[in-house]
């Protein structure tokens, strides 16, 4: 309900209302069927006037229970619908929302089963369910209530087996929740797989891979087949014995009554009222368990979506931030540290200085894992330094098709940069512009970009050294530093890092 509006709040009040007098519903008529029962055991003249009246009393109660069943039901499970519309809006817009560091963290099949299967366990926990969990507890305390205004003594005695079943159903529940858990989370991993499969179909038909990646899927959904068995196992032993407990109480309530009434201390109505409240008040309550565990389950979810919801992620786009009427084109990192949040033993970066001046026009060279993209990523604000400064602020971004299935590598990079060119950026970042790109197309392209440089600043990252021979500067990252510096020329006439990268481009 943290979501929930004044309106849909109301409508769950009115449909607990409502569950409640469905609830007081049955209890209530048995006060009338004891009369009934009082008058055929013992009868006068005023018998048959008595029932009749006892009979309209009966279709009143069900009548009225047929209105108010129905506004349970319509109030409780509109307010769900509402609810798990508004939490399926929010979840997914709190993702949208979060940071690339986040998403690195990210199982792509959890947020899934979250905004799926998650929200419809919330909907089905805080409507139908609810109404009938109040239901039924309502029934089993209003079944108490009039079997102790009654006849204390006899529902003492039958009362003697409830808190046995008290005390095992609220071992189950804690139980229960941590089953829960696991299973979802079993489940997330398993929908994971699926769609990291799906969404590299073609890679996975290349290598033959159909067999194994099968056996890594049943291999999750076997842990979550585990759990679910354990779990069902649990529950069913409880209701077990919460249904074995009500035939229990009824074997020792007829026995102290028929004591009772050769006492003449009660009369066979006030038994039988007795042990029909008693006998539906225990059924119901093991009914109202089962209920429990979709409400139960709901929490388990909601906890897991809520905590989507309310975080707020380190680069939060809804910060006013700061506006930048008019780029200059000039880049600074200043004394700047990186680590990756999942690998935060691997410095990336380290006290990385350096200044791009508006108009200049710098390629980013080094061997792999050297921490070329990395300084890209940082500049568009995919994460935040751990220390020192990047400046200033970037437009934000956005990608060329989803999962690889629309254009080829070609095509989406003719496109990209067709588009970086369109909007005529004071900033042109290129991040392997041209690997998709054979050879003949590469060519044109570089033509392309070379026009495009002019008045513009940009910055190079690339494997192949051609592609930035013309760069104003050059700089060659090794180990998240700049260890060397300078344009083409001078860096080969170094015989250093760079000179080996040429003569190796040229081997191959």
């Amino acid at each position: 309900m943290k979501y929930a509006s004044s309106f849909e709040l109301f409508l769950c009040i009115v449909g607990i209302i409502m569950s409640c007098l469905v609830g007081s519903a049955m209890p209530v008529s048995f006060l009338f069927f004891s009369d009934i029962i009082n008058e055929f055991i013992y009868p006068t003249n005023s018998n048959i006037n008595a029932i009749e009246t006892l009979v309209q009393r009966f279709a009143i109660i069900g009548l009225a229970t047929f209105f108010v069943a129905f506004w349970q039901m319509f109030c409780l499970q509109l307010s769900a619908k509402l609810q798990a519309k508004r939490i399926r809006r929010l979840f997914y817009e709190a993702v949208l929302r979060q940071d690339v560091a986040w998403f690195d963290k990210l199982n792509v099949g959890t947020a899934i089963t979250q905004l799926t299967e998650g929200v419809d366990k919330i909907e089905t926990g805080i409507g139908e369910k609810l109404g009938l969990c109040i239901q039924f507890l309502l029934i089993f305390v209003s079944g108490l209530i009039i079997g102790f205004t009654k006849n204390w003594k006899l529902s003492l005695v039958a009362c003697s087996v409830f808190p046995l079943v008290v005390v095992a159903v609220g071992s189950m529940g804690l139980i229960m929740r941590k089953f829960s858990v696991k299973e979802r989370v079993a489940y997330s991993k398993a929908n994971g797989i699926a769609g990291e499969v799906l969404s590299s179909i073609r890679t996975i038909f290349a290598f033959e891979g159909q067999i194994k990646e099968m056996v890594r899927y049943e291999s999750e959904l076997g842990t979550a087949e585990k759990l679910g068995v354990r779990r069902s196992i649990l529950f069913n032993c409880v209701l077990g014995c919460t249904d074995a407990s009500v035939y229990v109480l009824i074997a020792v309530t007829f026995w102290y009554g028929i004591v009772m009434i050769n006492d003449g201390d009660a009369a066979a109505g006030d038994i039988i009222l007795v042990v029909f409240a008693m006998i539906f008040g225990g059924s119901t309550l093991g009914q109202s368990f089962q209920q429990f565990d979709h409400f139960n389950a709901a929490k388990v979810a909601a906890a897991e979506i809520y905590e989507t919801i309310d975080r707020i992620p380190p680069i939060d786009k809804r910060t006013p931030g700061k506006i930048i009427e008019k780029l200059s084109g000039e880049i600074v990192f200043r004394n700047v540290c990186f680590e990756y949040p999942l690998r935060k033993d691997v410095k990336i970066l380290q006290d990385f200085n350096l200044t791009i001046r508006s108009g200049q026009t710098i390629a980013i060279v080094g061997p792999s894992s050297s921490g070329k993209s990395t300084v890209i990523q940082l500049i568009q604000r995919f994460y935040n330094p751990s220390r020192g400064e990047v400046g200033p602020d970037y437009p934000e971004f956005t990608f060329i098709s989803e999962g690889g299935g629309g254009l080829s590598g070609g095509q989406k990079q003719h496109i990209a940069i067709a588009r970086a060119l369109i909007r005529n950026p004071r900033i042109l970042l290129l991040d392997e512009a041209t690997s998709a790109l054979d050879t003949r197309s590469e060519a044109a392209v570089q033509k392309a970009l070379e026009n495009a440089r002019v008045g513009r600043t940009v910055v190079i990252v690339a494997h192949r050294l051609s592609t930035v021979r013309d760069a104003d500067v050059i700089m060659v990252v090794d180990g998240g530093v700049i260890k060397e510096s300078g344009n083409h020329s001078e860096l080969v006439k170094m015989n250093g890092i760079y000179a080996k990268l040429v003569r190796k481009s040229e081997r191959i």
